[in-house]
């Protein structure tokens, strides 16, 4: 029994010392990886705030684009551009500009006439076999005669002028502008076409694309002259621009969203572009 208490007595004095180098070897590498991970933790975090705060910015300028959306519709201003904060909008104040679009593929629309009320705008489309015809109709309300001599459509996504197929008050091509992609405008500019008092002039195109397009009748711009009122520019709908800002309690641009839209005379509002931080 001695024997054995003095070999363990032994062990233990050539074991002495070897525990606390591991423990310090065991702190030395806790010190290497513990500095990065937290580094990296808090870099995380922040990246997570980051996040967090751009997104709260981007709910807070879609709400201003709704709310300039809801302006243009229930309460248009009389002048544009017209600008105005909104508060409180997920902990950010929400800069609102509103603005009328004053060219369209290149064309002035900025202004209808002065008796835009005398040209009334009758649109319709059918559908067969892969093509849509399409009819749009004006009407002089006036009481002297109307020469028309230039007509605009802009057209949603997916459709395709059919070559050749213009008839009706006139029979020229249009010039296209845009891509079937995004959506092409059709620009006919012609020798004017006259149109006595409560006459109805004609005309006549065809698109191709896919069945159920929606928005397929477009939105158009008709102009035509008199001789005692001069131009007279009268549109189905309005174009205009929405440019919605949310900043933060620095007054920083935390995220934009600017979006065009169509806004009809009977109220309703066809999105027409989207844009996020343009």
């Amino acid at each position: 029994m001695k024997r054995i208490k003095v070999l363990t007595s032994s062990i233990v004095r050539e074991q002495s010392g070897q525990a606390l180098s591991i423990v310090l070897a065991m702190l030395a590498l806790g010190g290497l990886v513990i500095a990065p991970v937290l580094d990296s933790m808090s870099t995380s975090l922040n990246a997570g705030t980051l996040v967090e705060k751009r997104l709260n910015g981007l709910y807070a300028a879609d709400a201003g684009v709704e709310h300039g959306i809801w302006t243009l519709v229930k309460n248009e201003p009389p002048v544009f551009p017209h600008s105005y904060i909104l508060t409180g909008i997920n902990g950010m104040s929400v800069t609102v500009t509103l603005d009328r679009l004053t060219t369209l593929a290149g064309q002035d629309v900025s202004e209808s006439g002065v008796h835009e009320g005398w040209m009334n705008i009758i649109k319709s489309v059918t559908y067969d076999a892969g093509i849509y015809s399409y009819t749009l109709s004006v009407e002089n309300n006036g009481a002297g005669n109307m020469k028309v001599d230039k007509i605009l459509i802009d057209l949603p996504p997916e459709l395709e002028y059919v070559y050749f197929s213009t008839t009706g008050m006139i029979t020229d091509e249009p010039q296209i502008v845009g891509t079937v992609d995004t959506g092409i405008t059709l620009i006919w500019e012609f020798m004017p076409y006259t149109l006595g008092p409560h006459e109805i002039g004609n005309h006549f195109f065809q698109l191709s694309g896919p069945p159920n397009v929606e928005g397929v009748e477009g939105h158009s711009f008709v102009r035509a002259t008199r001789d005692d009122v001069g131009t007279v520019w009268d549109a189905d709908s309005k174009p205009f621009s929405i440019l919605s800002q949310a900043k933060d309690s620095t007054n920083t641009v935390v995220a934009t969203i600017k979006a065009v839209i169509w806004r009809g005379t009977a109220g309703y509002v066809d999105i027409a572009g989207w844009q996020l931080n343009p």
